[in-house]
């Protein structure tokens, strides 16, 4: 509707003005149900898997049974929240805020995406070997002392690096 209204104030040149921030506002909106449910099953499960991997690696032996990694005698769940999901949204939405910022070329918009999925994609896996480490030293009650924190963190992080990205990308 609003595109329409600017269409019919401005015509085609003001809604090609308007268009990014008007449909920019829906990136803000959760995603359609088989495309979240899908990536945040397959992130679940890639989480787990490879954040037992690389605890095992350095000296922790854990084991991951789906979405859980045992490590110790604890269980740690990769739960839906946990799974990336929110972070890859996050970078999605500051990679096209600042490739519209900066006025990128739309390969230049396209690799500023992709390296920002990437950024997000490590951080979480970072998140979730850090939690499942404190979750086998201190058990559960460890692991959710600090959920938020690192969860948090991970975030800023992830905002960092999408606008140090674009920073990066708009200088070339």
């Amino acid at each position: 509707l609003s595109c329409f209204a600017v269409f019919s104030l401005s015509g085609w040149r003001g809604l090609w003005h308007c268009a990014f921030p008007i449909v920019f506002c829906m990136t803000a909106l959760p995603w359609p149900v088989w495309i979240e449910d899908g990536l945040t099953k397959s992130l679940m499960h890639w989480n787990a898997s490879a954040g037992a991997e690389c605890l095992t690696m350095m000296g922790h032996p854990a084991l991951a049974r789906g979405n859980l990694i045992l490590i110790g005698s604890s269980w740690v769940n990769v739960e839906e929240a946990c799974s990336g999901i929110r972070s890859l949204q996050t970078a999605f939405m500051v990679s096209l805020f600042f490739g519209e910022f900066h006025r990128l070329g739309w390969i230049a918009r396209a690799a500023l995406m992709l390296s920002s999925f990437l950024v997000a994609f490590v951080l979480n896996f970072g998140r979730t070997v850090t939690l499942t480490y404190l979750g086998g030293q201190g058990g559960p009650a460890l692991t959710e002392k600090w959920h938020d924190t690192v969860g948090n963190v991970a975030m800023v992080l992830c905002l960092l690096a999408g606008w140090l990205l674009a920073e990066i990308f708009s200088r070339r």
